[in-house]
Order: C-alpha cells, then sequence, then structure tokens
C-alpha cells in the first residue's frame, strides 16, 4: 500500500524555505505544516520570519501563532499538533508542505519518534523551571551532567527546556532520554517524505542573513522589541530564547548603537545558521 507523501522543506535561517514552500504548495494543491519552534507563537512575527498575508499567496498555514507568548511548547506536542494537521490536509484531498528549520522537530516527524513513554510529572518540571530561573540554567545543567551524561553530551549547555525536559525523563523514570527515543524509532513511519534540504555556499547565506535583519529593522523589528520587552518574561519561557528580541533590546536600553546592535544580530544569526546547517547536513535523510 503506497503511503500518503509529506513534502519536508528545511534548512538553515534565512535560506528561502518559506518561499520554496509556498511555490511548492501553489504547484502541488498544498498546504503547509509551519515547522519552527518559535513561529508558533502568536505576535512574534517580524522577529521570527513569519511570511506575510500577502506572501502566503492564499495558501493555508498550519500551527502558525497559535500559542501565547508565555505558553510551553514540546517536541512531543509539536508532533502531535502535526501529525493532526498533515491527516486533516491528506484528507481533504491536499498536500502537506513541511516547512521549518527546528531540526528536532523535523526529526521527530520523519523518525516517528513516539513520546508516550515520556509523559512526566507536571510539578516536577515547574519544580526544574523554577530552579532554572532562580540558579540559572549551567545550575539544571550540572545536574543532568551527574545524572544522564551522555544526554548532556547532547544538548547545549544554554538550551534549558531541553535540559529540564531531559532531566524530567531521568528523574521520572529512571531511563535516559536517549534510550526512551532510540526505542521510540522502531515503528515505521505511516508517511513517505520527500525532503527539500536548501543549502548554499556559507558566503551566500551570510549576505542574505545580512540583508535579511536589515530588512526586519525597516519592517519594525525595534517596535515588536519592545512589545516583546513589556511581557517581561522568565528566562524558562521558550520564546524568551528567540534570536532578534534580545538582540535589538540593548539598542532600546541605550547600550548600543542601532548599527551595533544590527551587527551583533547578524552575527548571532549567522551563527545560529552555521549550527542549523551541520545539524541538517549530518541527521537529515534526503
Amino acid at each position: 500500500m503506497t503511503k500518503p507523501l509529506v513534502h519536508i522543506v528545511c534548512g538553515p535561517t534565512a535560506s528561502g524555505k518559506t518561499a520554496y514552500g509556498i511555490d511548492l504548495a501553489l504547484k502541488n494543491r498544498g498546504e503547509v505544516v509551519n515547522c519552527d519552534s518559535m513561529q508558533v507563537y502568536k505576535y512574534l512575527d517580524i522577529g521570527t520570519g513569519k511570511p506575510t498575508s500577502d506572501e502566503m499567496q492564499g495558501i493555508p498555514h498550519h500551527l502558525m501563532s497559535v500559542l501565547e507568548p508565555d505558553e510551553f511548547y514540546s517536541v512531543a506536542k509539536y508532533k502531535e499538533d502535526a501529525v493532526n494537521a498533515i491527516q486533516e490536509i491528506l484528507a481533504r484531498g491536499s498536500t502537506p508542505i513541511v516547512v521549518g528549520g527546528t531540526g528536532q522537530y523535523v526529526s521527530a516527524l520523519m523518525d516517528n519518534i513516539s513520546y508516550a513513554e515520556m509523559e512526566t510529572d507536571g510539578d516536577l518540571r515547574a519544580e526544574l523551571q523554577q530552579q532554572a530561573a532562580s540558579q540559572g540554567t549551567q545550575a539544571i545543567y550540572d545536574r543532568l551532567v551527574e545524572l544522564d551524561p551522555d544526554a548532556a553530551k547532547r544538548l547545549s549547555q544554554a538550551d534549558t527546556k531541553r535540559i529540564i525536559r531531559a532531566l524530567e525523563i531521568k528523574l521520572t523514570t529512571g531511563r535516559s532520554i536517549l534510550d526512551i527515543e532510540a526505542e521510540s524509532r522502531r515503528v515505521e513511519s505511516p508517511y513517505q517524505f520527500e525532503v527539500h534540504m536548501i543549502d548554499m555556499p556559507r558566503e551566500q547565506l551570510y549576505d542574505r542573513i545580512n540583508r535579511r535583519v536589515d530588512l526586519m529593522v525597516e519592517r519594525g523589528l525595534i517596535e515588536e522589541t519592545r512589545m516583546f520587552m513589556s511581557w517581561n518574561l522568565p528566562e524558562t519561557c521558550p520564546c524568551a530564547k528567540a534570536i532578534a528580541y534580545k538582540e535589538m533590546a540593548a539598542y532600546i536600553r541605550g547600550e548600543q548603537s542601532l548599527e551595533e546592535a544590527k551587527d551583533y544580530l547578524k552575527q548571532k544569526t549567522r551563527n545560529y545558521a552555521k549550527r542549523q546547517l551541520t545539524w541538517f547536513r549530518n541527521k537529515i535523510r534526503s
């Protein structure tokens, strides 16, 4: 029996995924399923690179602007929501086009990772979040190093959300999140994936990033950052990690000139794109 086809458009930030995905949808009677961990949040439009209504060209977009800024969103919840969206699109006789640069989201779909065994205690999560907020992310990372060193090696020391998740699993089940994820990949995906991994020479990508930052500022990134700052989100909120707002906040507070803030944002974005390129080149099957 032929599996339903799902397109995956992935790659680093500013590589043109959005336009490519929309063009693909126009040619294949498709609908887009967002696969960006920051674009799921409401109000964060310019800084996260969401397409405008004109850029969408009438193509339906799912899982975009669906969460309040202070809501927690896990890879497990994303996979559940994305599968539901894909099933609804297929039921309409349309083609699902998954578009985004969050590697863990892409992997969760393609590897059909099951998170059923990873449900944990909400009170424990709140306790770990409080510890991260009061003592810093390094404190909980050090705790993970002691309890699950292999998992710690796979995570950035600044990735509060995933460090907390790995600790939850270890403290609740006594098992490593790596072991559970490996077991969950044994069930084959019900979909056939066609991967469109956008890659390009690094110099070309960096030039696109620099021009994109300039355009974001022209479109109102400073005003959007003022709004973001007014929320006073705790560092443990996933969207508090979004690149753009923290960098532009330095200009708003008078700590940097606008050009200095833009240059710093370009640098941070280039560094992020480099990490994305490495991840996708190593992990995604094409």
